[in-house]
């Protein structure tokens, strides 16, 4: 959609497929920053009249709407519903990242994957997975875990057994989000009769 350093010249809205917010790193690696389905994205730079800070990538097919940076400023300026909507944005997206960088943080990965998975589904960021189904490829989900594919492909297993995701092809379901979002990684073991 844009690299990073490239002007910022529209506020872009990801009507269908999911996109990831990310930066390359010097040994070839990308740190997902965010994804976002049914939302908006490049407002940070069109507000602070910067060169985009980071790239933003389709994860698959995409559909998108531009709307170019100068009628985001006249809505901005003029518009006090659309400034409620771009802080309840922002402010969302904060909460994200926050979540995320807490979740990349535990030592357990069953514990990161899981708070990674629940990190994901926010109501302005990732508001269109109908009934919690991401269709997000594993390698996608790995990175946005920070987690090797052989790491999330354990953790995905462990989780549904817990009850919490289902599994399909191309496709995870977060069956049971504050589960996922509580998850300590310490799965009870099955009563002895």
């Amino acid at each position: 959609i844009w690299r990073m350093g490239d002007e910022a010249l529209y506020w872009v809205g990801v009507l269908g497929g999911a996109a990831k917010l990310c930066v390359q790193l010097e040994d070839g690696r990308a740190v997902t920053l965010c994804s976002v389905a049914g939302s908006w994205i490049g407002e940070v730079e069109l507000l602070r009249g910067v060169r985009h800070s980071c790239d933003a990538v389709a994860l698959h097919d995409l559909t998108v709407v531009q709307i170019p940076r100068s009628i985001f400023e006249q809505l901005w300026m003029q518009q006090p519903l659309f400034q409620t909507f771009l802080m309840q944005l922002l402010a969302e997206r904060n909460l994200q990242l926050m979540s995320l960088i807490t979740a990349q943080q535990h030592s357990g990965t069953v514990a990161r994957v899981a708070r990674c998975l629940a990190a994901l589904i926010t109501p302005l960021n990732f508001p269109f997975a109908k009934g919690h189904w991401l269709n997000v490829p594993q390698s996608e989900l790995a990175d946005y875990c920070n987690v090797s594919r052989s790491r999330l492909s354990e953790a995905l297993s462990q989780l549904h057994r817990a009850g919490l995701i289902e599994v399909g092809y191309r496709s995870v379901q977060l069956v049971d989000l504050e589960g996922l979002r509580s998850f300590t990684g310490l799965l009870e073991a099955p009563a002895v009769t």
